[in-house]
């Protein structure tokens, strides 16, 4: 009686060692791709960064960098990231423990099915990924398992204050609202006076967001969006800058709801959609109100999160969308723990051993593939990339990992004082630029962002390495660029050993891409045979590679092979059926094939997928000047000044169609 009795607290202590065990075991020992840099540079500095500023974390984060815990600043905050998502895991323990007493079911199924379906959620395979990087969905999970904990125990007050914190700690929490409205209304009976002040603990909660205004108007090293006044930190807040609902791009959505059904599956490959199906049918035959109360909430922050994703980001954000459904994760592990128990309670050590089966076949799939120990490739990278910046050079970074890896390199190691980074750059855009102060000339190719290059003025897809150069990189031998290839031979040997434990691993994606820039280089200078064995190796390493489908597609084409072209672009279609470049080429296969119809049909499409692309509209532009439908060729024509109101191309079409002096006139 006792044991049962202790288990409340027994229960979420296992829960946290068991998850604080598989977490230290596989975080990463440094900064990592993606937004790691980044964050761990703010947390050090106090800066502001990428909309909507994470201030919560950040401040937090910052907080925890003082107590005196051994090991660098990137390891402390990666720790941080990882006790968050230990605190959560042990919270939703307690959770699941008193939302299962409700049920019609044993103390002993409760208390093994609450510490299983915590257990569930620790190893899901996107929850697991975030608790080993910088990142943080960890802390606004902690948040909000305690708004769940605090809905249960009926504690209003702190449900109100908890959605304000959890809404400054990442923008999705914002999908919980409805249910904390919900619960107030049909469990509070107080006066209005005692009722006014929900909304005042909720602006409380959201008070930490002013630290964007206060820190911005103190110029911190990083400045992202140049913050000066209120209106600036509410724009940053809200995501101004990366644009709001939009639905063209509702064309996506069949996709996306696609994409998400299949990651639910490999969250627990299998196996744990089909313990939360039985959770949720158990809850259907004991007839209580939960099993609509959480087909509502996993529909809410599923399917509704789902289209509210497809119409907020463009198509280049769309393939990193798995973290925004941790919400969804969360709700789906309280129907796990259901099902759990249903087995548990209707066989016993049978179905107690099913579960036990289940989770360590979920954690011995997820374990290597979510792993980043020994992964030191970042760090290296960002070694590499600022030894090869020139002298004095002025880095104009906009949001990618490279800016990321600078931010950490500069601000927190402080490995180049020389260097300025000039965080006055209004406009959109992906790629870092590098501009040397004394030269005009350059150009970098092989950027850590797997779909940007900035390849003298071409946006190309990218990889591992990054070089700054003074001269055209037609102009670039072989020889010159071998030295810096050699270099990775290291950070190669060590992927390929990490590759037999995770083959689908974050390194082995960008390896691909660096086989990729090789290629392309190696095709500019026309050796195709090599540049195609380099764009094959892309794919051994990546077999859902895009670019190098592209890349082979566009090789395919400069040989006059239709069939290859046309068959890699229906690959590549077939990953992001949604990428203008596919549909491009495309057009120009047809339009070499004598399909004119056919280009212009490829080429509207690309148009309407993406309404700020340029490069389709130009060739739209050229096909109907040489089919002479001037109208619809003006019309392009000038869709594309708007965007960039000194292209060449169409200003040298409009002066075609009008003549130089008309032209002028208008």
């Amino acid at each position: 009686m006792r044991l049962k009795q202790s288990f409340s607290w027994i229960g979420p202590c296992l829960a946290a060692v068991g998850a604080g065990a598989l977490y230290l075991h596989t975080m990463s020992p440094g900064f990592s791709f993606g937004d790691s840099g980044e964050l761990i540079a703010g947390a050090a500095t106090l800066g502001i960064v990428h909309p909507p500023g994470y201030s919560l974390f950040l401040l937090v984060a910052h907080v925890f960098l003082t107590l005196p815990i051994p090991g660098d600043i990137a390891w402390r905050v990666n720790l941080f990231t990882a006790l968050c998502g230990v605190a959560a895991v042990s919270l939703l323990c307690v959770f699941l423990r008193r939302m299962l007493l409700r049920l019609p079911i044993s103390e002993r199924a409760v208390d093994f099915a609450a510490l299983t379906g915590a257990f569930f959620f620790a190893v899901s395979r996107t929850w697991w990924s975030q608790c080993v990087v910088t990142e943080v969905y960890t802390l606004q999970i902690l948040i909000v398992v305690g708004i769940l904990l605090t809905l249960e125990t009926k504690r209003f007050s702190a449900v109100w204050f908890l959605s304000g914190l959890s809404i400054i700690a990442h923008p999705s929490s914002i999908l919980l609202l409805p249910l904390c409205l919900w619960s107030t209304c049909i469990s509070v009976r107080q006066s209005r006076k005692n009722l006014s002040r929900f909304p005042l603990l909720f602006l409380l909660g959201l008070s930490p967001g002013l630290y964007v205004y206060l820190r911005g108007i103190g110029a911190p090293f990083q400045d992202w969006g140049q913050i000066v006044s209120l209106g600036d930190a509410f724009r940053h807040l809200t995501r101004e800058r990366y644009g709001g609902f939009e639905l063209h791009r509702l064309y996506a959505l069949g996709w996306m709801l696609k994409r998400y059904s299949w990651s639910l599956v490999l969250e627990w490959p299998f196996v744990g959609l089909v313990l939360a199906v039985i959770g949720w049918m158990a809850l259907r035959r004991w007839g209580t109100f939960l099993s609509d109360l959480w087909l509502a909430m996993f529909l809410l922050t599923g399917p509704v999160a789902m289209i509210l994703m497809t119409g907020l980001l463009a198509p280049s954000q769309r393939a990193d969308f798995g973290p925004f459904c941790l919400l969804s994760c969360l709700m789906l592990s309280c129907l796990v723990a259901v099902g759990v128990s249903w087995l548990v309670q209707r066989w016993s050590m049978p179905g107690l051993s099913m579960a036990v089966l289940a989770l360590a076949l979920v954690c011995l799939v997820n374990g290597p593939i979510v792993s980043q120990s020994g992964n030191i490739v970042p760090q290296a990278y960002a070694r590499l990339l600022i030894s090869s910046i020139p002298f004095g050079a002025v880095i104009e970074p906009i949001k990618d990992s490279t800016a990321y890896a600078l931010d950490y390199e500069i601000a927190v190691n402080r490995t180049r004082q020389d260097l300025l980074i000039d965080r006055s750059i209004p406009g959109k855009g992906l790629v870092s630029d590098v501009r040397h102060l004394t030269q005009e000339g350059y150009s970098v190719f092989t950027d850590i962002v797997s779909d940007t290059w900035l390849f003298r003025d071409r946006m190309k897809p990218a990889g591992l390495l990054m070089q700054v150069c003074t001269e055209p990189v037609e102009t670039i031998s072989m020889e010159e660029v071998e030295p810096a290839k050699q270099a990775l031979r290291g950070f190669e040997y060590s992927v390929t050993r990490r590759m037999s434990r995770s083959p689908r691993s974050m390194e082995g994606r960008v390896f691909g891409t660096h086989w990729i820039d090789w290629g392309m280089l190696l095709a500019v200078h026309d050796r195709l045979d090599e540049a195609e064995t380099c764009y094959l190796e892309a794919l051994d390493w990546n077999p859902n590679s895009v670019d190098a489908h592209i890349q082979l597609a566009e090789l395919a084409i400069r040989r006059g092979n239709w069939d290859s072209a046309s068959s890699h672009l229906v690959a590549a279609a077939g990953v992001e059926p949604f990428l203008p470049e596919v549909y491009r080429i495309r057009g120009r296969l047809k339009l070499v094939q004598q399909d004119l119809d056919g280009a212009i049909a490829d080429w509207e499409y690309a148009r309407r997928i993406d309404p700020e692309e340029v490069l389709s509209r130009v060739l739209l532009a050229k096909a109907y000047l040489e089919m002479g439908d001037s109208q619809n060729a003006e019309s392009l024509l000038l869709e594309i000044l708007q965007h960039q109101p000194s292209h060449p191309e169409a200003l040298s079409m409009l002066r075609q169609i009008f003549g130089t002096q008309q032209f002028s006139d208008r």
